[in-house]
């Protein structure tokens, strides 16, 4: 065979081959895009601040607390790019706040007080958008209920007994918040909860020749700010 047959014989072998890899990748079913949301079980703690009439001396006077909770993410999988972003998210957190008694202390009294105990069992939506490869943020809207228990306190001084019992309450509740996520496993967050729980407290005081049993319905207002650290396994 002289060079110019042999030459002739590469080169159609040559073009039968591109053929031919063009004609599988033209049969080859792009690849999907990867689920981009966070997800699988988190588990988170913090502080838990009192907002608006939660926080105030004269309505509810809860103190700065401490929050731990748990979430479990299910990635929606296809449905279109938001989807892709997105997951339903099932949560409970624990939170537990003082209360403030100054006002008692300040009129002689002994004052020994409990803590407003609440627990949010929520679920809802939670969305990723990527600002990097290492870092994200998760935005979540969440509905549910809260199961509460107001504080019990015992106030006493100059022959006088004042007690009001804990009572428990479950309500609506709802909550929306924020993680940055780093390396898709360690999470900074800012979580905002949200209820209106009714409890009826039992109020009960004796003095010198008076005492006094009553029972009331309260509606307190209960508002927490989460602020957390936490980890997506």
């Amino acid at each position: 065979m002289n060079i110019r047959m042999l030459s002739k014989t590469l080169i159609a072998c040559a073009m039968v081959q591109c053929t031919t890899l063009l004609a599988q990748d033209s049969t080859e079913e792009p690849k999907p895009e990867p689920n981009l949301v966070n997800s699988g079980a988190q588990l988170f703690g913090g502080l838990g601040v009192p907002l608006g009439d939660f926080s105030e001396s004269d309505n509810g006077g809860a103190n700065t607390g401490f929050v731990v909770g748990g979430q479990y993410t299910i990635s929606l999988g296809d449905g279109g790019e938001f989807f892709r972003n997105s997951g339903i998210a099932l949560g409970v957190t624990y939170a537990n706040n003082g209360i403030d008694i100054g006002m008692l202390s300040g009129l002689g009294l002994s004052v020994e007080s409990g803590s407003y105990s609440n627990i949010w069992v929520l679920g809802g939506l939670k969305t990723t958008f990527p600002a990097s490869e290492a870092v994200s943020i998760d935005l979540t809207v969440l509905l549910g209920a809260v199961f509460s228990s107001s504080p019990e306190l015992t106030a006493s001084g100059s022959g006088a007994l004042i007690t009001v019992s804990s009572a428990s309450a479950t309500a609506f509740a709802l909550s929306a918040g924020g993680d940055v996520v780093l390396s898709k496993h360690f999470t900074f967050g800012l979580r905002y909860y949200a209820a209106e729980p009714e409890y009826s407290i039992r109020f009960e005081g004796t003095g010198p020749g008076a005492s006094l049993s009553t029972t009331e319905d309260v509606e307190q207002s209960t508002s927490i700010l989460a602020v957390s650290v936490g980890y997506i396994f």
